[in-house]
């Protein structure tokens, strides 16, 4: 084999596993989400199912900043934070970081307690991404796309 095919050959692996690992993460928190949907007694999916017939204002419930780092899992020695900043105002939710990938406008869904971010740009490779928001006591906690088991405390600033 030639060296002039052989950098382009290695690129075109590389970009192709990329993807394909992002895919399968998506359907891991995926099935994930629904293992904990069928698990859920018939009691609680009746309180939300009422929850979510209470009609209000979910970007008004929602309203505010909220921002979290977390450490990024290196091999080479250096250290590194990916960080987001998710702004939810009175018709629009939008998702910043120090990454490239998948940030922009989200949709929103859900009720008082719980509210689920998904992508809504047009970048393919983000459709699966999505943070969940969740009320527990007077603490918001965030789970996200990469770790959807992880709870993460995120900071939060009201507009």
């Amino acid at each position: 084999m030639s060296y002039k095919y052989l950098l382009p050959t290695i690129a075109f692996l590389f970009l192709s596993c990329k993807q394909e690992t992002i895919k399968s993460e998506s359907k891991v928190a995926d099935s994930h989400i629904l293992e904990q949907e069928k698990a859920a007694p018939d009691s609680l999916r009746k309180e939300v199912t009422e929850q979510k017939a209470i009609p209000f204002n979910l970007y008004a419930e929602w309203e505010g900043v909220y921002s979290y780092c977390k450490p990024d899992e290196r091999s080479d020695g250096f250290k590194s934070v990916t960080c987001f900043e998710i702004s939810i105002s009175k018709n629009e939710v939008t998702v910043d970081g120090n990454t490239l990938l998948c940030i922009g406008t989200y949709s929103i869904k859900g009720n008082k307690d719980e509210a689920e971010l998904r992508y809504a740009g047009d970048e393919n490779v983000c459709e699966d991404h999505f943070f969940r928001l969740k009320r527990e006591g007077k603490k918001i906690v965030l789970y996200d796309f990469m770790n959807p088991d992880q709870e993460r405390e995120v900071k939060i600033k009201k507009n």
